[in-house]
């Protein structure tokens, strides 16, 4: 049974988000992430539950004790009868399939914004290398 804080750096690989994005999407600072991932801090229940209001698909049993799926299915939303219902589909799965496209989009962006760094210093370096080339 592996503990908590390497529960959660697996969670981040999964949800393909950097610590950095981690921290940020929950509002901690990277280095708290990196403290909590790295078994030097005990994450505390406010934090679990920051987890999982953050990303709703994270079943909290695997998240405390390692037991059950990492992931809850989606169905399970359809099983709460207290949950509304708006044409056929309840409040709470859109809203899961919202906040799951917002993690989406948010790493998306993330990998273009990288990638356009990525060529800028490529350009810069064909450019370097150009300049060799015509001495």
């Amino acid at each position: 049974m592996m503990g908590i804080g390497k529960r959660i750096k697996e969670l981040i690989h999964d949800l393909r988000l950097s610590q950095n994005e981690f921290a940020q999407k929950l509002g901690k600072f990277p280095q708290y992430i990196s403290d909590v991932v790295n078994d030097k801090k005990n994450p505390g229940v406010d934090f679990i539950n920051l987890i999982v209001d953050t990303f709703p698909q994270v079943n909290p049993e695997w998240l405390l004790s390692d037991k059950g799926p990492k992931f809850r299915p989606l169905s399970d939303n359809l099983q709460d009868p207290a949950v509304p219902y708006i044409n056929g589909t309840t409040l709470k799965l859109q809203d899961d399939i919202i906040k799951g496209l917002e993690t989406n989009i948010f790493y998306l962006r993330n990998k273009v914004n990288l990638l356009e760094e990525e060529k800028k210093q490529l350009q810069m370096e064909l450019e370097r290398c150009k300049k060799l080339l015509e001495k």
